[in-house]
C-alpha cells in the first residue's frame, strides 16, 4: 500500500470555488482559502490532519461557504489555527468529524455581519478535547 502526505505552506487560492484534498495525512502550515464575494467549499478527507494557520470559505457580498473536515484516525489543531466561514448575508457551515479523535486549541468562526449566524459542528467517535477552543456563529439576524 502506497500512503500519502500533503504539506501546505504558502497559500492556496479558489476564488469562490472549491479546493479538495485528500491524503493519509495532511498538515496545513499556510493558508486554504475559498473565500469570494460568496464562500466556496473546502473539503479534506484524510486519515490524519494536522493544522496551524487557516482555513477560508468567506463570502464578502453574500453567503460564508462550507468547511468540511473528515479524518478516520485523528485531528490536531494548534492555537494558531483558524477555520473562517463567514459571511455578509449569513454564515456558512463548518463540519469537522472523525474516526478517532479530535484535540483543538483553534477558532471556528460562522459569523454574519446582516443574516443569521452559521453552524458548527465538531464530533469525534472516540473523543473531542476542545482545550482553548474559541466557536463563533453569530448573526445580525440571530
Amino acid at each position: 500500500k502506497r500512503s500519502s502526505h500533503i504539506t501546505n505552506t504558502g497559500r492556496l487560492e479558489a476564488q469562490s470555488g472549491s479546493i479538495e484534498i485528500a491524503a493519509d495525512f495532511v498538515a496545513l502550515g499556510g493558508t486554504l482559502s475559498a473565500s469570494g464575494q460568496t464562500g466556496g467549499a473546502v473539503d479534506i478527507k484524510a486519515q490524519q490532519v494536522s493544522l496551524a494557520e487557516n482555513i477560508e470559505a468567506r463570502g464578502s457580498a453574500g453567503a460564508g461557504g462550507t468547511v468540511t473536515i473528515h479524518t478516520t484516525s485523528g485531528a490536531l489543531e494548534t492555537s494558531s489555527s483558524r477555520i473562517d466561514v463567514s459571511g455578509s448575508t449569513g454564515g456558512g457551515s463548518i463540519t469537522h468529524t472523525s474516526g478517532g479523535t479530535i484535540l483543538s486549541s483553534g477558532t471556528y468562526v460562522a459569523n454574519s455581519s446582516a443574516g443569521k449566524g452559521g453552524n458548527i459542528d465538531i464530533s469525534a467517535r472516540e473523543s473531542t478535547g476542545l482545550l482553548r477552543t474559541t466557536l463563533e456563529a453569530n448573526g445580525a439576524a440571530g
